[in-house]
């Protein structure tokens, strides 16, 4: 049915043609996160981190861990974190969970 409508669609003015791109773009943004949802359901052990959860990485690391280690391991995905102004992010449970997973707890 929503294909015979999309047939009839009459975009001779350039109104009608700007809300029909901006129908085209609702639908591509639902369908990307109708996806994502998809993707969270399947894994419901992983959530994103809230944004007030994200601190600076440095502030994060204990004392005998190297900023450059934990930098590399962001880089390369081993360690949950995100840069998003040039600064890398993390939280206080993906930190957790690299030092636990690499043998690097606080001594």
């Amino acid at each position: 049915m929503a294909a015979a409508a999309d047939d009839d669609r009459d975009a001779g003015s350039p109104e009608i043609a700007a809300l029909l791109a901006s129908i085209d773009a609702f639908r591509a943004d639902n369908a990307r996160l109708a996806a994502r949802v998809a993707e969270l359901e399947r894994n419901p052990g992983v959530s994103p981190p809230f944004v007030d959860d994200l601190r600076p990485l440095k502030s994060l690391l204990p004392d005998h861990v190297q900023y450059k280690t934990a930098r590399r391991a962001a880089e390369s995905g081993v360690l949950a974190a995100s840069m998003p102004e040039h600064r890398w992010l993390s939280t206080k449970a993906a930190v957790a969970a690299w030092l636990a997973s690499t043998g690097r707890v606080a001594r």
